[in-house]
């Protein structure tokens, strides 16, 4: 009698081969499903925003953030293990941080009062701090340095438009603005070369107009610019917002800032409809990342 082990052997050889290649086929498919769901989530996220006033004690607030391909926020109000979760949702994170003011009402204003310049006159009440006094340098070193720990891509440093006060010369107090331009490249380089995080300047038109016309490799010192109010504006006595005045020549500064290879952030202040649709417009024409917000930032 003939045996029919010899036919068994292949038959079952064959059956593996296709269970093997049913299932590579089903996850190559079940692949692309969960990268095709993934890209189509990130193409439909809004590409901008600022969050300074979320905070980990409001999780669901936190989870908001993940539609958003790329957040500003305050890192002293949110926890490392939610900026690692932001990082796994694909979601930039950049940490506020003023180089040169402060509130009166901040914590940190009593200890570093001697370093108070002279009121910023702005809508936050904000205070201008000397930023070539070596105290206040090591504060600001050392809240990067904790910032930068807690895993964030980049810093959007407001502050660095003390050069302008220091270079106008009619405050109360008077700056050098060299050692005032000096101390905040050191700052930037700090940040950059020592953390190798993206820096972004806030506002500050006259210091990056002086880094472009004097720094033949600016990109080394900042990734980019966040311009507020181009084509809105907010009145510093009552807080309300207008439309701006100041199109035509913040018009002209971001696109040299553009043309140096500089990312463009606009962020804009508007309730009204139709200067919202204008700030969209601007941008969308500009290629420029924005958002515009109806409340003032914590």
């Amino acid at each position: 009698m003939k045996s029919d082990s010899g036919k068994i052997l292949p038959a079952v050889l064959i059956v593996l081969a296709l269970i093997i290649v049913a299932g590579t086929v089903g996850a190559i498919f079940y692949a692309d499903y969960i990268q095709g769901k993934r890209l189509k989530e990130e193409t439909t996220r809004t590409p901008f925003g600022v969050f300074t006033g979320v905070s980990s004690t409001d999780k669901e607030a936190v989870k908001k953030l993940y539609e958003y391909d790329a957040v500003v926020i305050n890192a002293e109000n949110i926890d490392k293990a939610d900026i690692a979760a932001l990082k796994n949702e694909r979601v930039k994170t950049y940490a506020y941080l003023s180089l040169a003011t402060l509130t009166r009402e901040d914590p940190a204003f009593k200890r570093y009062e001697e370093c108070a310049v002279d009121d910023c006159g702005d809508v936050y009440h904000r205070v201008w701090m000397d930023v070539t006094k070596h105290e206040w340098l090591e504060y600001i070193l050392a809240k990067i340095g904790e910032t930068a720990s807690k895993g964030v891509d980049g810093f959007f440093l407001d502050g660095c438009s003390i050069y302008a006060y220091a270079s106008a010369g009619t405050g109360a107090e008077k700056l050098d603005s060299g050692a005032v331009r000096d101390s905040l490249i050191s700052v930037l380089s700090e940040v950059t070369q020592h953390y190798y995080k993206k820096a972004y300047v806030v506002n500050a038109d006259t210091f990056v107009s002086y880094l472009l016309r004097n720094n033949s490799d600016i990109k080394k010192l900042i990734a980019g610019v966040n311009q507020e109010c181009i084509v809105t504006a907010v009145n510093p006595d009552t807080g309300k917002f207008e439309e701006g005045q100041s199109l035509g020549y913040y018009d002209g500064y971001l696109k040299k800032c553009r043309d140096a290879g500089l990312d463009i952030f606009v962020t804009e202040f508007a309730t009204d409809e139709k200067i919202k649709a204008k700030v969209a417009e601007y941008c969308k024409t500009n290629n420029y990342h924005y958002y515009i917000s109806e409340r003032l930032f914590n």
